[in-house]
């Protein structure tokens, strides 16, 4: 049986049948040996096991008309991108970036307005010419007083269309109400997708007539643009390409060149400066950049055959799907193993991580509870839980509890720290530290004191008793747990 991928969720596809009923699937091993990942959208082939309970095995991949890698979707016949006219006002730069994906991945783009009820007529008729100028179809719709739908309806039908739009615009409204004259079972659709603790926003398909299908994309934060140069970026705006060969120098890029033609259009008004990518840029800082473009910034330059942007990517892959925080875990080695990125990018990328997790780490000792044996070690966790060696920690507290300092005392080894009692209050006095926590790791990942540890801490907490400097707790790290002795009842007098 052949049918289409509407959703997929923890290893299950969610396949609407040619007989319009929906199966649970799993994929075959073949997939994973093929190096094949099935995506919402595909057209498949199926055996199905257990016609009541409507379930059965994804077999076969049909050959795919065209695919996104963020939101990772495929067969696609155009987009649908849905913005409002106000609350929240459009952000240009974003829908600019999910045109410029559409013409990378050469699928036609419909711009849907909504919430013309909140704009003036001169509002909206400036947003519409602005953008069928440049040659994309534009509607101008009203979810709140089903203004537009029988043209979007008009458009959708017969085609597979990606929806996509930030929050508040008025997607799901707009969805809804195309959904409101389907006549097919939509009721068990929506109860097999809502499986168990499967709440995560995934693309999805919604068949909503006779071979036409929405797919509800995840928000725009997943859009993935392919890496370009910088000069190719102006290739992806349409209303550009007319003046190309009448700027003065030929692959002119139309920022500071001399004789542009499409500066001049900009400033007569000919092209909007709401479509002018650079301004944009600039206007929005670097809070807009993707990940990917960030990291691009930092490393600024690229190899043969290789940009920056690409580069940037491979590091990205390499966090082992933790995104930026990955670079975390990463030694400069790692980073180094990454075809492109030698010493100075390397040591330059975990300069940067160590700026940001002291920066992070100050500002959140500014409002930690040095009271809570859980807040410290939530504080100090990720800094300690997959060191190698045991590694001792004096956090210096003043009358108040405030953070004075924190100090390295000794790093031992995979299971025993040398604790000079002597050197711990030496450096609190130097600090003038009214209160002290003791941390220290246990590389095994098991928290448990040994008898060293009990030790230790009440040879440290008399110690503190003659000198006037009191011993609040000695926290033992492990992998993603803890123990506090003081809650553990060994430093009570």
């Amino acid at each position: 049986m052949q049918g289409k991928i509407i959703k997929g969720i923890a290893g299950f596809y969610y396949v609407y049948g040619e007989n319009e009923v929906l199966y649970e699937c799993k994929a075959k091993g073949v997939f994973r040996k093929d190096n094949q990942k099935p995506l919402v959208g595909d057209n498949v082939e199926i055996t199905v096991l257990n016609e009541q309970k409507r379930e059965g095995n994804l077999t076969r991949i049909l050959p795919r008309k065209n695919s996104l890698i963020r939101p990772a979707v495929a067969n696609v016949d155009q987009a649908f991108v849905i913005f409002a006219m106000d609350n929240p006002k459009p952000n240009f730069m974003l829908l600019d970036r999910f045109l410029i994906m559409m013409e990378q991945a050469d699928i036609p783009a419909v711009i849907c307005f909504n919430k013309k009820d909140l704009a003036t007529e001169k509002e909206t008729q400036e947003l519409y010419q602005t953008y069928q100028s440049c040659g994309y179809q534009v509607l101008l719709t009203s979810a709140l007083e089903e203004e537009g739908i029988d043209e979007i309806h008009r458009i959708l039908k017969g085609k597979t269309t990606v929806v996509a739009g930030p929050s508040g615009v008025g997607k799901s409204s707009l969805t809804n109400l195309l959904q409101a004259e389907v006549q097919m079972e939509t009721g068990e659709i929506s109860r097999k997708l809502k499986r168990g603790k499967h709440t995560t926003r995934h693309s999805q398909v919604i068949p909503v007539g006779e071979n036409t299908f929405l797919m509800d994309t995840p928000g725009f934060s997943s859009l993935y643009l392919m890496d370009m140069e910088e000069q190719e970026l102006k290739d992806y705006f349409p209303e550009f390409r007319k003046y190309d060969d009448q700027c003065r120098f030929q692959g002119c890029r139309h920022i500071h060149e001399p004789g542009c033609r499409v500066k001049e259009a900009l400033e007569q008004g000919e092209i909007s400066r709401i479509r002018y990518p650079y301004e944009n840029c600039i206007a929005l800082g670097e809070q807009s950049l993707t990940d990917t473009e960030l990291i691009a910034a930092i490393i600024k330059t690229g190899v043969s055959g290789k940009p920056a942007g690409e580069l940037a990517k491979d590091i990205l892959d390499k966090s082992h799907n933790k995104g930026l925080l990955g670079l975390f875990d990463m030694s400069i080695d790692e980073l180094m193993d990454i075809k492109g990125i030698g010493l100075a990018k390397a040591a330059q990328l975990k300069c940067i991580c160590e700026l940001s997790r002291r920066l992070a780490k100050q500002s959140a000792g500014k409002r930690l509870d040095f009271s809570s044996p859980y807040a410290i070690a939530e504080y100090y966790m990720q800094d300690m839980r997959h060191l190698t060696k045991e590694r001792l920690v004096l956090v210096m507290l003043d009358s108040r509890l405030n953070l004075i300092k924190d100090s390295v005392i000794s790093i031992g080894t995979v299971n025993s720290s040398l604790v000079s009692v002597k050197e711990v209050f030496s450096e609190a006095c130097k600090n003038k530290a009214v209160s002290i926590v003791l941390i220290h790791n246990h590389p095994s990942g098991d928290p448990a004191p040994s008898p060293q540890d009990i030790s230790v801490t009440e040879q440290i907490r008399k110690a503190g008793l003659i000198l006037g400097i009191h011993l609040i707790d000695h926290i033992i790290i492990g992998d993603n747990n803890f123990t506090s002795l003081n809650e553990c009842g060994y430093l009570r007098q």
